[in-house]
């Protein structure tokens, strides 16, 4: 009986996982113009009507790697996949905030605690720890 219930705790966490990956991956890569395959077959199907001897690999090299003609099926072409950017937005997981930071100048220590710069300078405590090296 425990062990039908670990099944299907897994099971769901599972669903759960591969539900929430693919609603991101589609999301914020390009995964989603995989969607569009089956307009691509069909164009496909379309231009070897006109054309029996076309091939997929003459297919794909007009329409994606060479200068395609102008033709009348071009609102067709731009629906092809990988061939617009689409309405891509990024997605951050994180909230992106702006915060405004302004440094204090270091005010110059007085009394016996100061250290002082080799030139001079009075320094900050916090930068005492910082000297050059000393020849003794």
């Amino acid at each position: 009986m425990a062990g039908c219930k670990l099944h299907l705790w897994y099971k769901m966490r599972l669903t759960i996982f591969i539900i929430l990956s693919s609603i991101y991956l589609n999301s914020a890569t390009e995964l989603h113009e995989l969607f569009k395959l089956p307009f691509l077959i069909n164009h496909l199907q379309h231009h070897k009507k006109e054309d029996k001897s076309l091939t997929l690999m003459d297919f794909l090299r007009i329409h994606y790697l060479g200068n395609h003609p102008t033709d009348n099926d071009e609102r067709d072409d731009r629906q092809l996949p990988f061939k617009s950017a689409g309405n891509l937005k990024p997605l951050d997981l994180l909230p992106s905030t702006i915060k405004e930071i302004t440094a204090k100048k270091p005010e110059p220590c007085t009394g016996i605690n100061s250290s002082f710069h080799p030139e001079g300078i009075v320094c900050h405590k916090s930068f005492s720890i910082f000297h050059p090296p000393r020849i003794v």
